[in-house]
């Protein structure tokens, strides 16, 4: 299985106290299982309200929680933000 780097942002970094880890996951569906079980339930309360990027690219736009991961990509993990 690929090594893939979660990076964290804003609120969530604080919550999850570090910038980025690395898991071992096949799927965005494995990445998102070890957050949970890693990072506790406030961590998990905020990602399911986040933006979730695989390299650039938007998952929302992809095959969501089911986009295959390879070697080297950077899952990226960011809160919603608002402004006014």
């Amino acid at each position: 299985m690929p090594e893939i780097k979660v990076k964290f942002y804003a609120l969530l970094r604080s919550k999850v106290g570090r910038d980025e880890m690395t898991v071992t996951a096949s799927r965005l569906k494995d990445v998102m299982n070890v957050l949970k079980r890693d990072l506790g339930p406030e961590a998990v309360k905020v990602i399911s309200s986040c933006h979730v990027y695989i390299n650039q690219d938007n998952v929302a736009f992809l095959k969501g929680e089911r986009t295959s991961l390879k070697e080297g990509d950077v899952v990226h993990i960011l809160p919603p933000t608002g402004g006014g």
